[in-house]
């Protein structure tokens, strides 16, 4: 019968958008889709059956087409400028951008004025310049209210707004300076070298009708809220030039004022200003980043393949297609494979531990850029155990049954014969104990136990003459796996007894004998002998071991015909027959031989790998199992083949702390956390383990080692913690755009766990501060003013980039030290009193008082001085007019 096919996406789809039917194949959305998060998508799909280790990949390419869901958007919704009366028709005031998230023609914009009925300006429907479309020295109107309308070709189109105010200068006289335009903007390469030409900007003078380019000198003015601009610029002809190198990564837009001065007398006191806009344009010169040189995955071994393993991901501080990524698998494309675009790694043949334990990758990403930039990292796959083997019993033959004959009168604790079954599992799935049952009656089973251990068969009492001559027993090896595999064997066992049971021309008897598996050939092992009186001639007629071992026919004695193997056969059964040669007539000897083959410790212990790494997330709970280390020994026997693990480990060596906080099971080699773990104190641990067999003497005892470099794997269990200052002091006439401060937190986590990011949460209402996301530079955006506020209290935040992120704040206080500039302020500005023409001189006649709103000027710190009297007489009455002035100091 045909076995059904299943499917299933294993890779290529992070945020879950898609499922596939298991049967049909059928690929559904399960979740709305976004054009601008992720255009495209790359699916790898697996089919398989239920029994088969290996799954048919194919990859299905998906692309999302956009939709016109984005409206345009400017920066600002509402935007200023000046301009003067005499500014020419034809010159461009200002340049108006909206960006549109969409694609292709949604994202299109196209520029419109909302009302044109004066024409006074007009705008690039392509370009979005607004251009003077008439001249402003016929109108007397103060201010323009420009509503300028973008919006894209969608279907149906979408659109926003941007109100831009025009402010007329109506001050300008008839001898103006002014600038060919208002806004320039030129875009250029971040790969421009210095001193390299960049625009020219270009005013002219105006006398009545005369206009004239010369007798002028340019120069630079930074503008608040923009970085400072790398351009110098030759004061005579207006030509910028690059002062210093661009990096569009750290800034793609520079814009800043040029200034044009006259020579001329008449012009002296007038100043031309005009805006420039540069945008740097990204070249590839940024490769990509691996966010780790080396990664670190965990794997379960499985009869079918185990489909997605980890995730490696890069970053390119490039734009557009220089930062479009692909990642190409290098090496080991047998048991994996690697999403293209997503970086995810799947496992598409079942792996087996028992053959290989560990995997090594290499990865390649690429970007899309001319030249394209690459970078490489490793990936190490540890694959761990699951009991999926049996216990196996490997000195039997494939019928997994024994036959065992024995003397009736062997001593109670006699070795009957060895069942040892070994598991290539590892931990507890590779610990077997061994159990007997006996068919038959309950009696019957008291004549036999086995070691749960070792597997040695014994027997518990002697055997009489009513003893029954055959038994049965089965066997069960069992390991510790959960749920447990078990295997299961049959020994028959054959009792003989002493006296004759062939008459008296035949006698049959049993004899054991024992070697050593190291015995070399003619070693003698024992003797066959029946009688020292009779002449008898000795021969091997039957057996499985006849070809291993020979007989001396004339004294019996057994010896080693070839090399034995106790790995391949533990016991071996002879049949020699003993024939009277004398001269009159005897009797036949028929003799049973069981001869043991005992295990030597002839077979070294041995580990997969010489060298194992493998990666444990920092957070792994105290008692948790982190890796079951298993050695294999060749060997048959238990003691032989049974391992001691034991851990080594050297601080000095590895560069660690003295405390080790892992500990070995040592029967079963597992590693298990034995105190809580740190990654940003002991990030890597590197010891030692060695497994030794049990042999009887100390002296053959064998044992191998294995190095293991044990990598913690970060979680994001720190905040970031502020070690900047809380506290700064400003001067109220600090200039706008200054750096006031640099908030440094720092992460102990790493990658993204560790990149921290700040804002502003409270203080910062009135918009007087300006503080970087990722640099944590704050900038001041408005003026300060001490008389306002002296003291400002900004709440910042520090955020890492986890999942889920943690934060903690910081409040820092900003104090505005008080600068002399402001003027001290009468009560009163005019005081009007009468005097008695009889007063004494010295006596007061009125009091002026006046206060200062800078600090420490209060009505103590404050002089008055007496400027001027004027006397006026009209009539009966005179008139006295003072004039005082108040001074701080």
């Amino acid at each position: 019968a045909t076995e059904s096919v299943s499917y299933r996406i294993s890779s290529g789809d992070p945020h879950t958008w898609f499922s596939v039917h298991p049967k049909s194949g059928v690929i559904n959305t399960i979740k709305p889709l976004d054009h601008e998060s992720q255009p495209y998508a790359l699916l790898f799909l697996q089919s398989y059956t239920s029994t088969s280790p290996i799954y048919s990949t194919t990859q299905v390419n998906i692309t999302i087409t956009d939709v016109n869901d984005n409206a345009p958007v400017f920066p600002k919704r509402r935007d200023a400028i000046t301009v003067s009366q005499n500014t020419r028709p034809g010159t461009v005031l200002f340049i108006a951008h909206a960006h549109d998230y969409d694609s292709g023609a949604n994202s299109v914009v196209q520029y419109h004025l909302k009302s044109s009925r004066n024409e006074m300006f007009a705008i690039d429907p392509n370009l979005g310049t607004v251009s003077l479309n008439k001249s402003l020295q016929v109108s007397h109107q103060q201010s323009y209210n420009l509503e300028i309308l973008a919006k894209d070709e969608g279907e149906p189109s979408l659109s926003s707004t941007l109100t831009l105010s025009v402010n007329i200068d109506h001050t300008a006289a008839d001898e103006s300076l002014a600038f060919e335009t208002l806004v320039y903007q030129v875009e250029i390469g971040e790969g421009y070298r210095k001193d390299s030409r960049v625009i020219q900007v270009r005013a002219h003078q105006t006398r009545g009708s005369h206009t004239s380019n010369s007798g002028l000198a340019y120069s630079l003015e930074a503008e608040a809220g923009f970085p400072p601009p790398p351009f110098r610029i030759n004061p005579k002809t207006g030509w910028l030039y690059l002062s210093s190198n661009l990096d569009y990564e750290t800034d793609s837009r520079y814009r800043f004022q040029v200034l044009s001065t006259s020579r001329e007398a008449s012009l002296a006191n007038i100043t031309a200003t005009a805006t420039v806009i540069v945008l740097v344009l990204d070249i590839n010169d940024n490769p990509p980043v691996f966010s780790s040189n080396m990664y670190y995955f965990t794997v379960s071994e499985g009869p079918s393949p185990q489909g997605l393993v980890g995730t490696v991901r890069a970053k390119d501080k490039d734009s557009g297609k220089n930062s479009q990524l692909s990642y190409i698998l290098l090496s080991d494309g047998k048991y994996f494979r690697i999403n293209a675009k997503t970086g995810e790694i799947i496992n598409w043949v079942a792996l087996d531990r028992e053959q290989h334990s560990q995997h090594s990758l290499r990865v390649m990403v690429t970007d899309q850029g001319h030249p394209c930039l690459n970078a490489t990292a490793n990936i190490h796959v540890l694959v761990t155990d699951i009991n999926d083997n049996t216990p196996q019993f490997n000195h039997l033959p494939s019928s997994k049954e024994l036959n065992v004959p024995i003397w009736g009168g062997i001593p109670t604790g006699f070795v009957v014969t060895n069942l040892f079954a070994k598991d290539l599992d590892a931990g507890e799935n590779g610990t077997v104990t061994h159990s007997l049952v006996t068919f038959g009656s309950e009696e019957d089973g008291r004549h036999f136990e086995i070691d749960s251990q070792s597997g040695d068969i014994r027997t518990t009492q002697l055997f009489s003459e009513s003893t029954k001559p055959f038994y049965t027993l089965r066997i069960t090896a069992r390991d510790g796996g959960a749920p447990s595999l078990e295997d299961t064997a049959v020994v028959h066992i054959q009792v003989y007894g002493l006296e004759d049971q062939y008459g008296s021309s035949e006698h049959q008897e049993l004899r054991y004998f024992s070697v050593r598996e190291d015995a070399e050939p003619a070693t003698v092992i024992g003797s066959v002998c029946v009688s020292y009186k009779n002449r008898f001639q000795y021969t091997i007629t039957e057996g499985d071991g006849s070809i291993y071992f020979g007989i001396d026919s004339l004294s019996g004695d057994i010896y080693v015909n070839q090399p034995l193997d106790y790995e391949s056969a533990t016991q071996y059964f002879l049949v020699v027959r003993a024939e009277d040669v004398g001269p009159s007539v005897g009797v036949n000897v028929s003799v049973l031989v069981s001869v043991a083959v005992e295990d030597v410790n002839d077979h070294t212990p041995w580990f997969p790998d010489k060298l194992l790494m493998f990666g444990l997330k920092e957070d792994a709970v105290v008692g948790s199992p982190v890796f079951a280390f298993h050695a294999r020994d060749a060997d048959g026997t238990f003691p032989n083949s049974a391992l001691r693990y034991t851990l080594t480990f050297d601080p000095e060596v590895s560069g660690s702390p003295p405390h080790f906080p892992f500990h070995i099971n040592s029967h079963t080699g597992t590693m298990t956390v034995a105190s809580p773990l740190d990654r940003e104190s002991t990030p890597t641990f590197v010891f030692m383990v060695t497994a030794t067999d049990q042999a009887n003497r100390m002296d053959e005892c064998k044992q191998t080692s294995v190095t293991v470099q044990l990598f913690l794997l970060d979680v994001n269990d720190n905040r970031p913690v502020f070690v900047s200052a809380d506290s700064v002091q400003l001067k109220e006439d600090t200039e706008v755009g200054s750096v006031l401060h640099h908030f440094v937190a720092v992460d102990g986590d790493q990658d993204e766990n560790g990149l921290v990011s700040y804002s502003i949460m409270a203080g910062n209402k009135k918009g007087f501060f300006t503080l970087e996301e990722k640099t944590g530079l704050l900038f001041l955006s408005a003026p300060l003013d001490y008389e306002t506020q002296r003291v400002h209290r900004l709440t910042v935040r520090a955020s890492d980039q986890g999942v889920p992120s943690l934060s903690s704040t910081q409040t820092l206080t900003v104090e505005v030290r008080d600068l002399n500039d402001q003027p001290p302020v009468f009560s009163q500005s005019t005081y009007i009193t009468s005097v008695v023409e009889n007063k004494d001189p010295g006596e007061p006649v009125v009091t002026v008082s006046a206060s200062d709103m800078d600090s420490g000027n209060d009505y103590k710190s404050l002089t008055y001085i007496c400027l001027f009297v004027n006397f006026q007489y009209f009539g009966n009455n005179s008139v006295i007019h003072l004039r005082v002035c108040s001074k701080g100091y």
